[in-house]
């Protein structure tokens, strides 16, 4: 089975965290899906890089 994701990031939104990523987004993905947080962090990062 291939899985796609798509993460969206909430650019410009302050959060009351240091590290929105591994605070909040990892988390978030464990709870759903078995995935490491190198694995999510990652993924989120090539988000960050316009692959245009």
């Amino acid at each position: 089975m291939n899985t796609q994701w798509i993460i969206f990031d909430a650019m410009g939104v302050v959060l009351g965290v240091g590290d929105d990523t591994n605070e909040l987004l990892v988390p978030f993905v464990q709870e759903r899906r078995n995935v490491s947080r190198e694995r999510i962090n990652e993924v989120q990062g090539r988000g960050k890089v316009w692959e245009g």
